[in-house]
């Protein structure tokens, strides 16, 4: 709808447009805040007003009774960057190109409901937890802010698994919410902390939920939650803010196989909380009828009176908040994490009021009504419906205009996987060519399930369990490339470099471009000091894959053992440019800065470092060093202090402590520090003469 005005002189005339469900009096300016909370990981089945007795969620089940619930809403996809971006453009994932979590950029031209908002007169803020959704992958745009800083978190984490405990994010919106404004805001605020691993929150819950750690995480998040309700109270905007609380995409727990989520397309991942409640919502309101977040800019733009999205496979859900009836829809999802992890089919689904379609090599059909945990696979006696749903699920994707999210790089293995399942532009009627079709999922499950156990050993430093346990699933299936990458990075963590290079040579004969593979012969060049070979190699699983972070970084240091310094930096630079939480390559980039006499560009990198990992003991001493050198010996030597706190077997750790302390007029404290340096390490002959100058003395 579009706003109307009348001026009359200079004063301005409120105009009433009657619409469905009573009037609305819309001045030129938006008056309505918008609150928008996605709750990761988040199944609806276990929230109370979703019918789960032993819930503790009651914020969540207050504003369900204050507004309205859908009750069968539907992700597209059971992964977080995916359903996020349909969430935000009104369009499913091969219309908006991100298909996964960490490749790929939303599409330039592709417009955000944060830039719709924006145009609209809102002031707009989203503070996310977790990696996946850094600004980086497109999502930020529109937004005036978008807080993403992932400094302070666990450094040992993958960089697309580093997160933000919910209270820190909370924290973050509050604090933009308390700015004076004069626009009303749209503020997202994107709460990670239902994704596995579980915490159960025992310092807030105490042993409630020890054996139900999942559920103890959706009792934190709806602490978090009411912290913001909280505030809209006291401030009185609570009566002028839509508030909006969704889930992404569900969790396995261990139904149908799956523990986790991404793999599989059944209810435990696709189904998700939706919850409305605020200005031009019907309180009590219960929806029946499916629903799903494409439909979410559409139901908004109508809701607040802004422009409707110009590209959009979503609907709006309007009447549906004012009490009024809604058709029943039909809504597509998809998940290529299967080919994309593991070489197996990717799958397709259909999910209508009664019907769940799989499109799998053995497919799958539910009836919903009859059976919503999806316990019986109707498949074989009801060819007719297969039929007719697989008609109705291309005719979906016909309708669709598919992209490639923007810097999205795909093996030649992959392109042709996904042109034969009529997936990429250009070609969405091709048929799946010739040959023997890829593993189905359902069957592959126990063996992705044991390889995450067998991951999670080798991570606990449990290396020969690991081994054996991957050597058995590789007697299983000798062939399965994820089996065989994660043994050779078992053998490589083991210095079995012989093993590991007799292995690995194995892989590249059937797999020539496998990126990992030559990322891993270099990493067993460079641990013999081979380091031209080493370059060779990660110059290689660069051009496969350019990406790949850790082949950025471990070029970088070979081509110091080189002597060829400038290089290494530019390495050092791209790896941040992907991963700006990457330690080690700040600290890298410092070292080789610093080098050149860029003191205060490496003094940055080491304070970099030290935000994402306040233990990264060579960032405390490095950068004690370059501020003594700066004449800041107040900071310089807390650093120095903290590095031997951190290290204190380490004998260069404690001699840089002892020397700082010396020069700056403190000989005795200096003295206890070269004797520890001399009990670690008795030929340390600095130490030892410092230590008899002071004695001396």
């Amino acid at each position: 709808m579009r706003h109307k005005r009348a001026v009359l002189g200079s004063v301005l005339v409120l105009m009433a447009i009657p619409l469905a469900g009573g009037i609305w009096w819309w001045s030129s300016r938006p008056t309505i805040n918008v609150l928008l909370i996605t709750l990761d990981t988040t199944r609806a089945d276990r929230i109370g007003c979703y019918g789960y007795p032993q819930a503790q969620t009651p914020t969540l089940d207050e504003l369900a009774a204050k507004g309205v619930r859908f009750q069968w809403a539907y992700t597209p996809a059971p992964l977080t960057l995916p359903s996020h971006s349909s969430l935000m453009t009104g369009l499913y994932p091969p219309e908006h190109g991100l298909r996964t979590n960490g490749k790929g950029k939303l599409p330039a031209e592709i417009p955000t409901l944060a830039e719709n908002l924006t145009n609209a007169g809102y002031d707009t803020g989203g503070f996310v937890a977790s990696f996946v959704l850094n600004a980086k992958f497109g999502l930020n745009r529109g937004f005036a802010a978008y807080d993403d800083d992932m400094s302070g978190t666990d450094p040992t984490e993958h960089g697309l698994h580093r997160q933000r405990p919910g209270s820190r994010v909370v924290d973050l919106a509050l604090n933009w919410l308390r700015h004076p404004r004069r626009k009303p805001f749209f503020c997202w605020v994107h709460l990670y902390d239902p994704h596995f691993p579980y915490v159960p929150h025992t310092d807030e819950f105490g042993d409630r939920f020890q054996k139900r750690p999942y559920d103890g995480e959706l009792a934190y998040v709806d602490g978090q939650v009411q912290r913001l309700l909280a505030y809209l109270d006291s401030t009185g905007e609570r009566e002028r803010t839509l508030i909006v609380v969704v889930g992404d995409h569900g969790e396995g727990l261990d139904e149908h196989g799956e523990h986790e989520h991404g793999v599989t397309l059944y209810n435990s991942v696709l189904h998700v909380p939706w919850i409305w409640s605020g200005p031009h919502v019907k309180p009590g309101g219960l929806v029946k009828q499916p629903v799903c977040l494409v439909d979410f800019w559409a139901t908004l733009a109508d809701t607040l009176g802004t422009s409707q999205p110009t590209q959009q496979s979503g609907r709006s859900l309007r009447k549906a908040l004012q009490g009024g009836e809604i058709s029943p829809g039909e809504y597509y999802a998809a998940t290529d994490d299967p080919l994309l992890e593991h070489g197996w089919s990717p799958l397709r689904s259909l999910t209508t009021e009664q019907w769940k379609y799989i499109r799998t090599p053995d497919v799958e059909l539910y009836d919903l009504l009859a059976d919503p945990h999806e316990t019986k696979n109707l498949a074989s006696s009801r060819p007719a419906q297969i039929k007719d749903c697989e008609q109705r699920l291309a005719a979906l994707e016909r309708r669709m205009t598919p992209r490639e999210g923007a810097g999205v790089l795909l093996s030649p293995q992959e392109e042709r996987a996904l042109r034969s399942l009529g997936y990429l532009a250009g070609d969405t009627k091709k048929q799946a060519e010739p040959g023997e079709p890829l593993p189905d999922v359902k069957r592959m499950l126990p063996r992705h399930n044991a390889l995450n156990r067998v991951r999670d050993q080798l991570a606990a430093g449990k290396l020969a369990e690991g081994e054996q346990e991957l050597r058995r699933l590789m007697a299983q299936d000798p062939t399965h490339l994820k089996t065989q990458l994660l043994l050779a990075e078992a053998l490589i963590a083991q210095a079995k470099y012989v093993d590991g290079l007799q292995l690995l040579n194995e892989i590249l004969k059937q797999h020539p471009d496998e990126c990992d593979a030559w990322f891993q012969l270099g990493l067993i060049e460079a641990a013999q000091q081979h380091y031209a070979q080493a370059v060779a190699h990660f110059l290689k699983a660069l051009q496969l894959r350019p990406d790949q972070v850790g082949a950025m970084y471990n070029l970088g240091l070979a081509l110091v053992q080189l002597g060829r310094p400038d290089e290494a930096q530019r390495y050092y630079e791209e790896a941040l440019e992907v991963d700006p939480a990457f330690v080690d390559a700040h600290i890298a980039l410092g070292i080789a800065i610093s080098a050149q006499g860029g003191v205060v560009e490496a003094i940055d990198h080491y304070r970099q470092a030290l935000a994402y990992d306040s233990g990264a003991v060579e960032a405390h001493s490095n950068l004690a060093i370059l501020l003594t050198g700066q004449q800041q010996m107040d900071e310089a030597g807390q650093h120095f202090a903290q590095a031997a706190k951190l290290a204190p077997d380490n004998p260069e750790t404690r001699f840089n402590y002892g020397t700082f302390l010396l020069v700056t007029g403190q000989p005795q404290q200096a003295a206890t520090e070269f004797e520890a340096t001399l009990r670690l390490k008795p030929d340390h002959e600095q130490a030892r003469q410092r230590l008899q100058g002071i004695r001396g003395k």
